[in-house]
């Protein structure tokens, strides 16, 4: 389980786009108000299945072992054609529960160190650490200014 329960930065966002691709699809179920929007979100939630494999197989393995809604399963699922609205519901009942299952794992998962990458990343993302760099040279910065 530890082992599993380690995941990446990338890992993260990962899961942002997965519970994003399952909220829309769930949500277009139900309402039926654009079905391009279902369309494309179950595309895309083919297209992760391929890009994160990984990811998924370990998501898969501790969904099945807390006997929770697995990502992996529910987006394999999405060949098999809908008919009736026992079948809508059901589908998006179960996009509702991979939610859930997704949104746990990102609020309990342990997240491992980032790398140099995503740390020089993170501080283009952030224009202040940019320009000033680390703590360290903030705080040389700061007391040269007098602050």
């Amino acid at each position: 389980m530890a082992a599993e329960a380690r995941i990446s930065v990338t890992d993260t966002e990962a899961i942002g786009k997965l519970i994003n691709g399952f909220g829309i699809l769930g949500s277009q179920l139900q309402l039926r108000q654009r079905p391009d929007f279902r369309q494309k979100a179950a595309e895309n939630l083919l297209f992760y299945r391929d890009q994160y494999g990984d990811l998924l197989s370990r998501l898969d393995r501790v969904a099945r072992r807390n006997k929770d809604e697995s990502p992996l399963r529910l987006i394999e699922d999405l060949d098999i054609p809908v008919t009736d609205a026992f079948g809508y519901l059901t589908l998006a009942r179960r996009c509702l529960l991979v939610c859930a299952f997704l949104g746990h794992c990102l609020s309990t998962i342990v997240i491992v160190q980032p790398t140099e990458k995503a740390i020089s990343e993170q501080r283009i993302l952030h224009g202040f650490a940019l320009l000033f760099g680390t703590a360290p040279a903030l705080n040389l910065v700061l007391g040269i200014c007098g602050a």
